[in-house]
């Protein structure tokens, strides 16, 4: 994440729709302006086995900036059983490219 670019993020409410957890969410993101940060990824995920962290920066999914798509947007891209998501993500300065076949939740 860029210098310049942290400094446009700001917290949204912790009480909008779109931060709330919903029961089985494998990735968990908290949105910022323009930015989304991976909150949490659960352990038997597949984005945990494809190495998706906590704190890192989603940058985009399947090619498209992920800063074009709102919260709600991102969390119904990344649940749909069976779909293949390529995820370009940001953590500890080192950008990379993952590919993740999504699966329903429990």
């Amino acid at each position: 994440m860029s210098r310049d670019s942290r400094h446009l993020a700001r917290e949204l409410h912790p009480d909008e729709p779109a931060l709330r957890r919903q029961p089985g969410d494998p990735i968990t993101l908290m949105a910022m302006a323009l930015l989304s940060f991976v909150y949490d990824v659960l352990a038997d995920s597949p984005g945990a086995a494809a190495g998706v962290r906590k704190r890192g920066v989603l940058l985009e999914i399947d090619g498209r900036a992920a800063s074009t798509s709102t919260p709600i947007e991102l969390r119904n891209l990344l649940n749909v059983d069976g779909a293949m998501r390529r995820l370009v993500l940001e953590r500890d300065g080192q950008r990379m490219t993952v590919d993740v076949r999504l699966r329903s939740r429990l």
